[in-house]
């Protein structure tokens, strides 16, 4: 599926199921694709009546990419986040990752959400 616009980014999202069912939003972390996902567990969830939504985060996969805030190596944040320093590198907040989330929901027109994240 082509991105959609979400918190002012393009974000890459594949939609699964049908759009009258209740919605499972899938968030994959560290840098790593939606396509992640084993898709035995988003067929799973399909077949008990699920509209699964996963997405790239931003600096992930095919959404947008903050060439000029660049994330630092996924690796060093967790390390620099065990001491309490990861906020020195980070260009954005976790804040700004779950507006994002919203804006995926938003964008959908979907009011609620179950979410599962990795």
């Amino acid at each position: 599926m082509p991105g959609i616009s979400s918190n002012g980014l393009t974000l890459e999202i594949e939609e699964y199921g049908n759009a009258g069912d209740p919605a499972i939003l899938l968030i994959m972390g560290l840098a790593a694709q939606l396509t992640r996902w084993p898709r035995a567990l988003v067929d799973s969830l399909v077949n008990a009546r699920y509209r699964v939504i996963a997405f790239d985060n931003r600096d992930a996969g095919l959404s947008e990419k903050l060439d000029s805030r660049r994330a630092s190596r996924p690796s060093l944040v967790a390390l620099m986040n065990s001491v309490g320093l990861a906020s020195l590198f980070a260009p954005y907040k976790l804040s700004d990752m779950a507006q994002d989330s919203i804006g995926v929901l938003d964008a959908l027109a979907i009011k609620r959400a179950h979410v599962i994240g990795a």
